[in-house]
């Protein structure tokens, strides 16, 4: 549970890396700015360990994946991984940059069928903190279900931004129904611009 008062940590982070990584010079060597980015990513992400598909799928969970990059960088500076909290699955990211840079990741869960005799559900809720002065940190997430062996159906998608430092928290998408065997699929583009930290985490329940 992210606290309203992380707000106020996480930007005590941003001003330390602002302290401690400046823009790359020009005519810097090329070792001198992948040392910097190393720096600047350990700074960043902390104990948070870049993992998108490393861990065993949840029980629910036929595939899942991260991935996140940084333009003009040799490494993201945006991580992610997703984890298992009481058998249901959870996406944390967690990243930005004390730079003019633009930081893109995304994240898919596809989940198996509904097993047979269960009520299939669906649902995920979401709780971010961000921080900086010059920033955009835009969420895109879509989700599709289908019965198991038929047609999915069209996309539905949901869209958050912020344009200065907040705290938010709600839900993206719900499905529930009668017995049957379902299949859920959910995805998500992040885009994190400027002098901006994030962190936050993605929840899901899958069948109940």
């Amino acid at each position: 549970m992210i606290a309203v008062d992380e707000a106020a940590a996480l930007a005590g982070r941003l001003r330390d890396l602002r302290r401690t990584n400046v823009a790359p010079i020009r005519g810097r060597s090329r070792r001198s700015y992948a040392a910097t980015v190393i720096v600047t990513a350990i700074a960043l992400v902390l104990t948070l360990a870049s993992r998108g598909d490393g861990a065993p799928p949840c029980p629910g969970v036929l595939a899942w994946s991260f991935a996140a990059s940084t333009s003009g960088l040799p490494a993201a500076t945006v991580h992610g991984r997703w984890e298992c909290a009481d058998d249901e699955p959870r996406l944390v990211v967690q990243g930005g940059h004390s730079q003019a840079e633009r930081s893109t990741f995304n994240a898919r869960l596809l989940t198996r069928a509904t097993p047979a005799g269960a009520t299939p559900y669906f649902e995920t809720t979401y709780e971010y903190v961000t921080a900086g002065t010059r920033y955009l940190v835009d969420l895109r997430s879509k989700f599709r279900y289908r019965e198991r062996g038929g047609e999915w159906s069209r996309w539905l998608r949901s869209r958050v931004d912020w344009t200065d430092e907040a705290t938010g928290a709600g839900g993206d998408f719900r499905f529930w129904g009668p017995p049957s065997r379902h299949q859920f699929e959910w995805r998500i583009r992040g885009v994190i611009t400027g002098d901006t930290l994030l962190e936050g985490t993605h929840s899901f329940e899958i069948h109940d």
